[in-house]
This record gives structure tokens, C-alpha cells and sequence, in this order.
């Protein structure tokens, strides 16, 4: 039993004795750790080496305030002893050890989390997330240290140059296969072979992808999700929920959302477009992406799937539409758009707290791009979506 397998946010005190009570070793998913590390440079190697170690092996948690057995010889065994309750201040560490991890690793690590765990008696057990990172491998830059580690049920090592070179190609591997995923389902619904026959004309197409997609032993039960209350294309009249060889389908007037069982989403609906007038509804049409992806990284969350996600959006065809416009805009010369197909870039979403809007302004600036606007109208000098509702709510 790992505290891995179990939300960070729902661990206890009750979860920390479990370990001792049941004499969890460590392993290539846990590590028991006495003490924070201090300000000295050997403490912060051994910190990063650690942290870097479970991101390019199979992700893991440092668990700091737990002492070990020792054997006859004094060495450690791997196996919890005892809580030693850390009297720091627990806000200050997480910051100092985030921010440590953030400048001394390379790339930064998506989704890396730490919780402090109080404990009844006072003080707390400091508990350090580290999920597998499909970003590529990681390296400990810290002090011009260089050094790439992974792990295995001994522990961490460093890895060789074969190592390191197979760390690359898998990690080009898996983006490969993101960005074939993406096409293949857009390619299908250009064809109207997805899971629902839609009217013809333009489509929005949003795909949540957390990157645990990419391991194969992963899968979640289409059941829980079909349970979220918001589980189904939003501001449209739903018509079905039902099971399919996928996931769970949800079905709308010419909308659907596909869960998969890897942990994906797809949504694809024509609603946001005026085939008259060849006209994306833009205001609706950014109000209902930000509302949609933050509804949907919601109920991703409740089942628990971890970050970081990756967000594609996808628009079909849109050749010779352009923004519709208020009058405050409405005397400005577009250019149609020229594409059938616009496939933005990828968006990383490394921590469910980001806000939505700003991480898809980019996508939305883009679009603007596409009619010869320089950016999206609908954010404020702050760079907030100046939008009439709460684009965080949950409907």
C-alpha cells in the first residue's frame, strides 16, 4: 500500500500511521525522509536528485518526517519506525521546497504537488508528489551538477548514457502520440465517423488530455464519470448518456462528449456558429471553451485524475468564416479565414488551480489572428477574461 495510490488532498494522519503499522517499505515509489533538507548545498542536491529521480521513473512521494529502522550495522532499512513530528513552519517549507525544485530541474516538473499533513499531537508529516513526467527526462542543474537519476526498488540511481538517450526517444514517443490521437480524431469527424452523427457545417472540438493517458496500464471506469453532474456538453438540451466501447458518451443537439477510459476527453459541438452568415459567435464562443474545459478539469479532478493536462482545441470547417462581432467592434475589416482546419497548440495545465482563461488566451489570440485581429477583445488590461459570468463556476 503507497500513499501514491490515494488523492494528496484526502491523506490524514490516520494514512502516515498506516505505513508504520503495516511496515511499508520503501520502495520505487516511496521514500522516507527524517528531516527537510536544510540550506546546504549537499542537502539541496540530494533533495532535487530525489524529486527528479521519481519523475523519470514512475513518479512517487517523499515523505518527510518519518525515522527508519536500523539494522544491526546502523544502516537504514527502509522500513518506518517511527513519526518525527517537523516544527517548522509548514506554508514556509512548501514554498522554499517548490521554489527549490522550480530553479535547480530541468525541465520543471508538471504537477508536482506537496501537502504538510498535520498531526494531533502538533507539528506535521511533509508529504512531496512527484507524478511521472511524460515532458522528457529531467536533470538536476543545481550548482552546474548535470546529473540525470531515476529509480527502481533499491532506490534512486544515475543514469547511464544508454539510459538517457532512451529517456529522450520515449519522450518523444509519447508527444508523437498525443499529436496522433488529435489528428486522427479530428480526421474522423471531418468525415462524420465520430461516435455521433452531427449536422454538417463548422466545428469546435476540445480535447482534455491528462498526460497518465499515455501509460497503457492506465484506466478509469466510464461509470464514475457518467455520474458527474456535469458530465455533458454544456447550454445544449442533453439527449442521451450511455456506455460505448470507449468510455461514456453524452449526447446533445449537435454536440456530444466522449469520455475515454485512458482519462480523455473530447468535445465536439457546431453550436457556436452562424452558417449564414459564415460567422464564429465569438464572445459565446470563448465563454463556452473557458466554461467547458474548466467544468471538465473539474470532473477529471473528482474522479481523480492527477495533472498536468494538455488541451487541444480544433476547429473544422471554418474557410471563409469570420469573428462575429458587437458594434463596439463591428466597423473593423476582417479577413476570412483561409484554413478548413485551424489546429491550435497545445496547452499545458500543470496544477488544477491555474485559471482557465489565461491559460487559453493564447488559443483565443490566435484565433483573432486568423481574421487579422492582433489579439482576442474579450480580455481586460489585467489580461482577465472580461467576461459577465463566473467562468469558474460549476453550472
Amino acid at each position: 500500500m503507497y500513499l501514491f495510490d490515494k488523492p494528496l488532498d484526502s491523506i490524514t494522519e490516520d494514512d502516515i500511521r498506516l505505513l508504520i503499522d503495516n511496515s511499508v517499505r520503501e520502495g520505487r515509489g516511496l521514500e522516507y525522509k527524517q528531516a527537510l533538507p536544510n540550506s546546504s548545498d549537499d542537502d539541496r542536491r540530494e533533495f532535487l536528485a530525489d524529486v527528479s529521480s521519481f519523475a523519470n521513473a514512475s513518479g512517487g512521494d517523499l515523505v518527510y518526517g518519518i525515522q527508519e529502522k536500523r539494522d544491526s550495522a546502523g544502516k537504514p532499512t527502509g522500513e518506518p519506525e517511527r513519526i518525527v513530528p517537523l516544527n517548522a513552519n509548514p506554508d514556509a517549507e512548501t514554498l522554499r521546497l517548490h521554489e527549490l525544485a522550480q530553479t535547480g530541474i530541468e525541465p520543471r516538473i508538471p504537477g508536482l504537488r506537496i501537502k504538510a499533513v498535520s498531526l494531533e499531537a502538533g507539528g506535521f508529516v511533509l508529504i512531496v508528489r512527484v507524478p511521472k513526467s511524460w515532458a522528457g527526462l529531467h536533470m538536476v542543474t543545481f550548482k552546474n551538477l548535470s546529473r540525470f537519476y531515476s529509480r527502481n526498488s533499491s532506490g534512486k540511481y544515475q543514469l547511464d548514457v544508454q539510459e538517457i538517450r532512451a529517456g529522450f526517444v520515449a519522450a518523444e514517443t509519447g508527444r508523437q502520440k498525443l499529436a496522433s490521437f488529435r489528428i486522427e480524431r479530428v480526421t474522423k469527424i471531418v468525415a462524420n465517423e465520430g461516435p455521433v452523427s452531427l449536422a454538417e457545417g463548422p466545428k469546435a472540438i476540445l480535447h482534455l488530455i491528462p498526460l497518465s493517458a499515455l501509460d497503457p496500464t492506465m484506466t478509469w471506469d466510464p461509470v464514475h464519470m457518467s455520474k458527474e453532474p456535469s458530465f455533458g456538453p454544456l447550454a445544449t438540451n442533453i439527449k442521451s448518456c450511455r456506455y460505448n466501447f470507449d468510455g461514456a458518451l453524452s449526447e446533445a443537439t449537435n454536440s456530444y462528449l466522449q469520455f475515454f477510459r485512458n482519462g480523455m476527453i473530447e468535445l465536439c459541438t457546431g453550436t457556436l456558429f452562424s452558417p449564414r452568415e459564415k460567422q464564429i459567435a465569438s464572445y459565446s464562443f470563448e465563454q463556452h471553451i473557458i466554461l467547458s474545459s474548466g467544468t471538465y478539469r473539474h470532473c477529471l479532478q473528482n474522479i481523480g485524475v492527477s495533472p498536468p493536462l494538455i488541451f487541444f482545441l480544433s476547429l473544422t470547417g471554418v474557410a471563409g468564416y469570420t469573428m462575429g462581432l458587437s458594434a463596439e467592434y463591428g466597423h473593423l475589416e476582417q479577413t476570412p479565414i483561409r484554413d478548413p482546419v485551424l489546429l491550435f497548440p497545445e496547452i499545458v495545465m500543470d496544477s488544477f488551480d491555474q485559471p482557465i482563461d489565461h491559460l487559453l488566451r493564447p488559443v483565443f489570440d490566435r484565433l483573432w489572428n486568423a481574421v487579422g485581429f492582433e489579439r482576442s477583445p474579450n480580455y481586460n488590461d489585467e489580461g482577465k477574461w472580461s467576461a459577465k459570468f463566473d467562468p469558474y463556476q460549476q453550472p
